[in-house]
């Protein structure tokens, strides 16, 4: 940025755009008029130059950088001049960042392609633009995705029954936003060991500590209570 005086001693940040588009290189009397205009474009510059620092930090759909330099309280028409203007200049490009938006959350999360295309959504990105990035995440990967997921849960499971362990594992899948197609494929498809090792643990486990409080029928009752709870049913 750059100081300008005026003639009364005041002095004025203002940017080399500004300086340029009113000739303020060569000494000139700066009538209201022109102060005011001058005044104006520096609100412009001060507007698009916080954008463009905003998305140097970190990339930002339009909606999101719009939002943020509105919180700043910018006016409307200087944020979508300066977003405009740095679309023009390739530094704004909602299909490049929804792309590398989705690339990344293939490669480091278990989203499913439901849910990422609701955070796109959330991010202010074109249906259009969506449908051609979401491509890269074919159903291949898809169900590979959720093939991992299911052994990985299955590996750790030591204290439901298979019934309530597909439906948690169906259930979680749904809202990581997989489509209950390939999730029901998957589980049909896995192998589930044999769960009446884990029941006979739970119950003795269960047993053990509930008979510390309970006994006769309401010690059997509290037992086949938190079985069920665990999907065994007595």
């Amino acid at each position: 940025m750059y100081e300008l005086e005026l003639d009364n001693g005041v002095i004025v940040d203002t940017y080399e755009e500004v300086i340029l588009a009113h000739d303020l290189l060569i000494t000139k009397n700066i009538n209201d008029i022109d102060y005011n205009s001058i005044e104006k474009d520096n609100k412009y510059y001060d507007c698009y130059y916080r954008a463009l620092k905003l998305i140097k930090v970190s990339a930002k759909s339009r909606k999101e950088l719009y939002l943020k330099l509105g919180s700043l309280d910018y006016e409307n028409s200087d944020i979508n001049r300066a977003l405009d203007q740095l679309e023009k200049q390739g530094y704004l490009n909602d299909m490049a960042y929804a792309n590398s938006y989705v690339n990344l959350k293939i490669m480091t999360t278990c989203y499913g392609p439901g849910k990422i295309r609701r955070e796109l959504e959330q991010k202010g990105i074109a249906q259009s633009v969506i449908e051609k990035v979401m491509l890269q995440y074919t159903r291949q990967i898809q169900r590979e995705k959720i093939d991992k997921i299911v052994n990985k849960q299955i590996r750790a499971n030591h204290n439901k029954s298979n019934a309530l362990l597909k439906r948690k594992i169906g259930n979680d899948l749904v809202m990581q936003g997989f489509y209950r197609e390939d999730i029901n494929s998957a589980i049909d498809n896995s192998n589930f060991s044999d769960d009446k090792l884990i029941m006979q643990k739970e119950y003795e486990k269960i047993k053990n500590r509930l008979s510390k409080k309970y006994s006769g029928q309401e010690l059997e009752y509290k037992i086949r209570e938190k079985m069920a709870q665990k999907g065994f049913y007595m």
